[in-house]
């Protein structure tokens, strides 16, 4: 199960699809239809604790090791695949998963 919730967030990180990018506009997850891109849930119910809002406080790694600053506060996953980043309390990109 850990190793299913590590490559969900591995994927939304590194290959963030269908993103939508708003700027300077304050709305939260939400606002969003759950049904925007998908009619039915898409993570099985065992995994479902997947959704609700991740914090990133490291990252290491990379050709040198040292890692870099995220540029979001936390990541944020919303019934029916939706993801969105939020950085100082408003929500600056959107997809689905």
């Amino acid at each position: 199960m850990r190793t299913f919730i590590k490559s969900i967030i591995g994927i939304l990180l590194f290959g963030l699809l269908s993103c939508e990018k708003e700027s300077n506009v304050r709305f939260h997850l939400d606002s969003i239809d759950s049904h925007k891109y998908y009619s039915e849930e898409i993570i099985p119910t065992d995994y479902q604790k997947i959704y609700g809002k991740w914090r990133l406080y490291k990252v290491s790694g990379g050709f040198h090791g040292t890692g870099y600053e995220p540029d979001y506060d936390y990541l944020e996953i919303k019934n029916f695949g939706i993801y969105g980043l939020v950085r100082n309390d408003s929500l600056f990109e959107y997809g689905k998963i």
